[in-house]
Parts: C-alpha cells; structure tokens; sequence
C-alpha cells in the first residue's frame, strides 16, 4: 500500500483508486476466504467503507503517545484498523455460509400459511406498498428498481434481472435456491447473497428513494441527488459538473447547474477551496453539491 502518511483521500473515488489495491491484498491473504471470492469480498468492503464515510470517521488532530513523543495519526493506519474488522466480519460469515446451501426465504409462500405479501417475503417497506395486491406490488418494486443506479462502476448487479428471478423462484416453490439463481445469473452463492442483501436494502427504502424532489423546475428522485452528491464530491482534475454526472448516466446532468449555483452561493456562505493555475476554485461544483445536499437532507 502506497504510504500516504496521515494525508486524507479527497473523496470516495480517490479512496477507491489509492486503497483498492491494499484492500484486495488483505482480502486475499486471508485463508478462509476463497479465491474465487476475493473481488467480491474486496469490493463489498470498500462499498461498507464509502458508505460508512470512513473519511469522516478519522480525526487528523488525534496523536498516540511513542515514548516521549505524540506521533500524529495516519489515515492508512485508521484504514487498515476499519479493513481488519471487516476481513474478520467477511471471514467469519463466509465460514458460516459455505457450510450450508444458502436459502434467502425460509418462509411460507405469499398468501399461504402466514398470509405474507410479496412486500414481507422480499423485505419491502412498512408502508402502502405493502398492501398491494401481488401483481400491483411487483410492478411497482421492478418501476422503483429501475432508477436505483449503480454503487459504482464495478457494480455488475442488475437488479431488475436478480428482482424478476427471485420472483420467479418464490412463486413455483415459495423459497429461493442460490445455487440455481447464482447458475442463472453466472455468478457465484456468495455474489447471490450479497445481491439479495443488497435488493432487500433497496426494496426497504424503497418510498423514500423513490421519493421525487423538484431542482430547478425539474423533478428528480432522492436515490438519484444521493447518487450525483457522492460523484460530484468525488471529482477530481477539472472542476466540471456535467461531464461526471453524464458518464455516470445520471440525469442530473441536465441540470441548470449554473443556475443552481447562482441562487446558492447568493443565498448561503459557502466556503470555496482555493484553485491555482492547474485547477480552477470549484465555485459551481461546490454550490451545486451544497444544493444538492441540502435537498436530500430534507
């Protein structure tokens, strides 16, 4: 791992791209988990880091105490302490799962037995979407699904395809077989499981993700703003924020940012990082994240 002293990754993307490489390592060193695994373990770890905002987690101004002298404290050595509780929490789960065939539902059917809906089996939210009938639910759940967007652009999960699958399986059987939706879907029981975790998350938030917020005139929803918030604080080089936001394929990018930047910097202080010659201050990008931010908090 490159020694970055206690110098603090600017955003997610540098964290990514500084700290990838280290986590891997540390994933595939461990013994219990399988090679085949390793990626996958490396990447969910470093999506549970972004996520958690491990960024703001370390304290510059902390020092420990090395014989007569307080050395400060260093974000790889912070990292490493976070990575290490995670292998041990990645290990310890993957020991458990490969001793058994993992079933994602051990539960009745929907409308059998325990009159569970669609909503309960696959974990949706406790709101009115779970009183819908089946086929009403699921066809909102596929239309909520479709605007979730990715966590990164390694994320090869297809949401609506391991949504329609799983479906699929609960209605011909009333369970879930991982091997068969690892087989369908061309990846391992593991990669199937966190998938599933990672659906079940969406399909619980899914009234307030999918709520719709109104910037600039237009209408956006808030897992979109999240997603555009977590890309803009990641840019690096040029200040741009279109360009970012159009690769990512979020819609945001056709937002009068200008705009947006105006009525933000004239209604709030904002505090602007400095630029030099190589890279403009970044008045319109810090505007529009601190826009941004705010709408998604309310």
């Amino acid at each position: 791992m490159r020694d970055t002293g206690s110098s603090v990754p600017a955003g997610p993307e540098e964290l990514f791209r500084v700290y990838y490489g280290y986590v891997r390592k540390v994933v595939a060193a461990t013994s219990a988990i399988r090679a085949q695994d390793v990626d996958d373990v490396a990447m969910e770890i470093m999506t549970r880091l972004i996520e958690r905002d491990v960024i703001g987690m370390f304290d510059p101004a902390k020092t420990f105490s090395y014989g007569d002298k307080q050395i400060p404290a260093r974000f790889s050595t912070f990292l490493t302490a976070q990575v290490s509780l995670y292998v041990k929490g990645q290990r310890d789960r993957l020991g458990r799962q490969h001793k058994r065939e993992l079933f994602v539902i051990d539960s009745p059917p929907p409308g059998e037995d325990g009159g569970l809906s669609w909503a309960d089996v696959f974990g949706g939210s406790e709101d009115d979407l779970s009183g819908l009938d089946a086929a009403e639910w699921i066809r909102q759940a596929r239309g909520f699904l479709s605007t979730v967007p990715r966590r990164s652009d390694r994320d090869n999960c297809d949401l609506i395809m391991l949504f329609d699958e799983l479906v699929s399986q609960v209605a011909a059987t009333g369970t879930v077989n991982s091997a068969e939706t690892a087989a369908r879907l061309g990846v391992s029981s593991a990669v199937t499981g966190r998938w599933v975790r990672w659906l079940r998350s969406n399909l619980r938030q899914q009234a307030a993700l999918s709520r719709r917020v109104t910037i600039a005139g237009d209408t956006y929803t808030l897992a979109h703003v999240r997603q555009a918030v977590a890309i803009l604080q990641g840019v690096k080089g040029q200040p741009h924020v279109r360009q970012p936001l159009q690769r990512a394929g979020n819609p945001l990018w056709q937002l009068d940012y200008h705009k947006v930047a105006r009525y933000e910097r004239a209604t709030f202080a904002i505090e602007v990082p400095a630029g030099d010659h190589h890279r403009p201050a970044p008045h319109v990008l810090t505007a529009v994240v601190h826009h941004l931010e705010r709408v998604a908090a309310t």
